[in-house]
């Protein structure tokens, strides 16, 4: 089996989606009384407020963790197993990315360290081509 397809089968599961929300709730229980504003607690209050809503990009960094895409299991009809994923691995993985899936959303967009060119280099390559 795929560990590409594990990964991408595992975002659709809703137990899966459950489990990371459960993680990411408990994970943001912890930052409720902090007085810092940051974006980590920015983005724990924002958790909480909306418990229900999975954050896509904490579930794509869970379920694309290799040791996590190992555990899952997709049958030859497209069936997809996540319950051989324990839970304090999903919330190991929900506690190293936590802030860095709160500056992303405090920013919005992706940060330019992320792979992409500076906005004055994009500027100047824009200029060029004009």
């Amino acid at each position: 089996m795929s560990a590409l397809l594990a990964t991408a089968r595992a975002m659709d599961d809703q137990e899966f989606r459950w489990r990371v929300m459960g993680a990411c709730i408990q994970h943001a229980a912890g930052y409720k009384s902090m007085s810092d504003d940051g974006a980590d607690r920015r983005y724990a209050l924002r958790v909480l407020s909306q418990p229900h809503v999975v954050d896509q990009m904490m579930l794509c960094i869970v379920a694309s963790n290799p040791q996590i895409a190992a555990l899952i299991t997709v049958g030859a009809d497209g069936t997809v197993d996540t319950t051989g994923v324990p839970d304090n691995d999903i919330e190991f993985v929900v506690a190293q990315a936590w802030a860095d899936v709160a500056e992303q959303i405090q920013g919005g967009l992706p940060s330019e360290s992320a792979g992409t060119a500076p906005s004055s280099a994009r500027a100047a390559d824009a200029k060029n081509l004009g």
